[in-house]
Protein backbone atom coordinates (compact mmCIF):
# COMPACT_ATOMS: atom_id res chain seq x y z
CA UNK A 1 0.00 0.00 0.00
CA UNK A 2 2.68 2.16 0.63
CA UNK A 3 4.66 1.76 -2.17
CA UNK A 4 6.59 4.32 -4.40
CA UNK A 5 5.55 4.36 -7.96
CA UNK A 6 8.75 2.12 -9.52
CA UNK A 7 7.70 -0.12 -7.33
CA UNK A 8 3.67 -0.27 -8.11
CA UNK A 9 4.88 -1.02 -12.11
CA UNK A 10 7.43 -3.76 -10.56
CA UNK A 11 4.46 -5.25 -9.06
CA UNK A 12 1.67 -4.71 -12.09
CA UNK A 13 1.11 -8.15 -13.90
CA UNK A 14 3.33 -10.10 -11.46
CA UNK A 15 0.38 -10.56 -8.46
CA UNK A 16 -0.49 -13.84 -9.81
CA UNK A 17 3.02 -14.91 -8.03
CA UNK A 18 2.09 -13.89 -4.74
CA UNK A 19 2.32 -16.94 -2.15
CA UNK A 20 -1.63 -16.81 -1.07
CA UNK A 21 -2.61 -16.91 -4.91
CA UNK A 22 -3.59 -20.44 -5.52
CA UNK A 23 -1.67 -21.91 -8.83
CA UNK A 24 -3.40 -24.85 -8.93
CA UNK A 25 -6.70 -22.06 -9.93
CA UNK A 26 -4.48 -20.55 -11.90
CA UNK A 27 -4.07 -23.81 -14.34
CA UNK A 28 -7.65 -24.82 -14.18
CA UNK A 29 -8.03 -27.14 -11.38
CA UNK A 30 -7.77 -26.48 -7.49
CA UNK A 31 -9.10 -29.56 -5.72
CA UNK A 32 -9.51 -28.26 -2.41
CA UNK A 33 -11.79 -26.01 -3.77
CA UNK A 34 -13.95 -27.87 -5.76
CA UNK A 35 -14.61 -29.24 -1.99
CA UNK A 36 -14.11 -32.95 -3.70
CA UNK A 37 -15.26 -35.96 -1.06
CA UNK A 38 -16.58 -32.94 1.03
CA UNK A 39 -18.34 -34.06 4.33
CA UNK A 40 -16.44 -38.03 3.93
CA UNK A 41 -13.84 -39.34 5.00
CA UNK A 42 -11.80 -38.40 2.54
CA UNK A 43 -12.55 -35.02 2.76
CA UNK A 44 -9.30 -32.79 1.15
CA UNK A 45 -10.73 -29.76 3.48
CA UNK A 46 -10.65 -26.19 2.13
CA UNK A 47 -7.63 -24.38 -0.04
CA UNK A 48 -6.96 -20.93 2.20
CA UNK A 49 -5.48 -19.27 -0.96
CA UNK A 50 -7.42 -16.80 -3.46
CA UNK A 51 -9.24 -18.18 -6.34
CA UNK A 52 -9.33 -15.37 -8.43
CA UNK A 53 -9.83 -15.17 -12.15
CA UNK A 54 -8.70 -12.02 -12.45
CA UNK A 55 -5.25 -13.66 -10.93
CA UNK A 56 -5.99 -16.32 -14.42
CA UNK A 57 -6.00 -13.00 -16.49
CA UNK A 58 -2.70 -11.88 -15.45
CA UNK A 59 -1.24 -14.90 -16.27
CA UNK A 60 -2.22 -15.50 -19.27
CA UNK A 61 -0.77 -11.64 -20.01
CA UNK A 62 2.17 -12.50 -18.85
CA UNK A 63 5.14 -12.59 -21.36
CA UNK A 64 6.60 -15.64 -19.64
CA UNK A 65 2.90 -17.52 -18.48
CA UNK A 66 4.37 -21.00 -20.64
CA UNK A 67 6.93 -21.34 -18.32
CA UNK A 68 4.84 -20.15 -14.89
CA UNK A 69 2.29 -22.82 -16.40
CA UNK A 70 4.70 -25.33 -16.97
CA UNK A 71 5.47 -25.01 -13.04
CA UNK A 72 2.17 -24.66 -11.64
CA UNK A 73 1.38 -27.47 -13.91
CA UNK A 74 4.12 -29.62 -12.74
CA UNK A 75 3.06 -28.51 -9.02
CA UNK A 76 -1.02 -29.83 -9.59
CA UNK A 77 0.42 -32.80 -10.99
CA UNK A 78 2.67 -34.08 -8.24
CA UNK A 79 -0.35 -32.67 -5.87
CA UNK A 80 -3.03 -35.05 -7.45
CA UNK A 81 -0.59 -37.98 -7.91
CA UNK A 82 -0.13 -37.97 -3.94
CA UNK A 83 -4.05 -37.74 -3.43
CA UNK A 84 -4.06 -40.46 -5.31
CA UNK A 85 -1.10 -42.61 -3.99
CA UNK A 86 -2.87 -41.35 -0.68
CA UNK A 87 -6.39 -42.82 -1.43
CA UNK A 88 -5.22 -45.99 -2.97
CA UNK A 89 -2.96 -46.53 0.33
CA UNK A 90 -6.36 -46.12 2.49
CA UNK A 91 -8.23 -48.35 0.10
CA UNK A 92 -5.58 -51.28 0.60
CA UNK A 93 -5.72 -51.09 3.93
CA UNK A 94 -9.71 -50.85 4.38
CA UNK A 95 -8.85 -53.91 2.28
CA UNK A 96 -6.74 -55.62 4.97
CA UNK A 97 -9.05 -54.96 7.35
CA UNK A 98 -11.67 -56.23 5.92
CA UNK A 99 -10.14 -59.49 4.93
CA UNK A 100 -8.68 -59.78 8.39
CA UNK A 101 -12.45 -59.30 9.94
CA UNK A 102 -14.19 -61.78 7.42
CA UNK A 103 -11.08 -64.41 8.33
CA UNK A 104 -11.79 -64.15 11.75
CA UNK A 105 -15.65 -63.91 11.08
CA UNK A 106 -15.45 -67.61 9.42
CA UNK A 107 -12.70 -68.61 12.34
CA UNK A 108 -15.43 -67.64 15.22
CA UNK A 109 -18.91 -67.35 12.90
CA UNK A 110 -21.46 -64.92 14.11
CA UNK A 111 -21.63 -63.52 17.26
CA UNK A 112 -23.75 -63.98 19.55
CA UNK A 113 -26.11 -60.76 18.28
CA UNK A 114 -26.28 -61.92 14.51
CA UNK A 115 -26.83 -65.48 15.61
CA UNK A 116 -29.84 -63.84 17.39
CA UNK A 117 -31.02 -61.99 14.79
CA UNK A 118 -30.43 -65.11 11.98
CA UNK A 119 -32.70 -67.23 14.57
CA UNK A 120 -35.28 -64.59 14.33
CA UNK A 121 -35.24 -64.01 10.45
CA UNK A 122 -35.58 -68.24 10.33
CA UNK A 123 -38.28 -67.98 12.43
CA UNK A 124 -40.32 -65.21 10.44
CA UNK A 125 -39.59 -67.21 7.27
CA UNK A 126 -40.95 -70.24 9.24
CA UNK A 127 -44.02 -68.97 10.03
CA UNK A 128 -44.39 -66.85 6.33
CA UNK A 129 -44.18 -70.51 5.01
CA UNK A 130 -47.00 -72.47 7.40
CA UNK A 131 -49.23 -69.91 6.08
CA UNK A 132 -48.47 -69.64 3.08
CA UNK A 133 -49.00 -73.61 3.40
CA UNK A 134 -52.39 -73.05 4.87
CA UNK A 135 -53.73 -70.92 2.94
CA UNK A 136 -52.97 -73.47 -0.01
CA UNK A 137 -54.65 -76.14 1.93
CA UNK A 138 -57.31 -73.96 1.77
CA UNK A 139 -57.34 -73.33 -2.02
CA UNK A 140 -56.07 -69.61 -1.44
CA UNK A 141 -53.67 -69.90 -4.24
CA UNK A 142 -52.98 -65.86 -4.75
CA UNK A 143 -52.97 -65.66 -0.71
CA UNK A 144 -50.07 -68.19 -0.69
CA UNK A 145 -48.19 -66.72 -3.37
CA UNK A 146 -48.30 -63.44 -2.02
CA UNK A 147 -47.02 -65.29 1.46
CA UNK A 148 -43.81 -66.26 -0.13
CA UNK A 149 -42.93 -63.60 -1.75
CA UNK A 150 -42.33 -61.35 1.32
Amino acid sequence: RNLDRSEVKKIKGQAFKESNICKHYLVGFCPKHEELFHSTKRDLGSCSKVHSDAMKEELQGHPDKDKYIGQYEETLKRHLEELVRSADEWVARERRNIQDLNRALSETGPNEVAKAEIKKIQEQCSALLKEAEDLADVGNIEGSRAKTDM
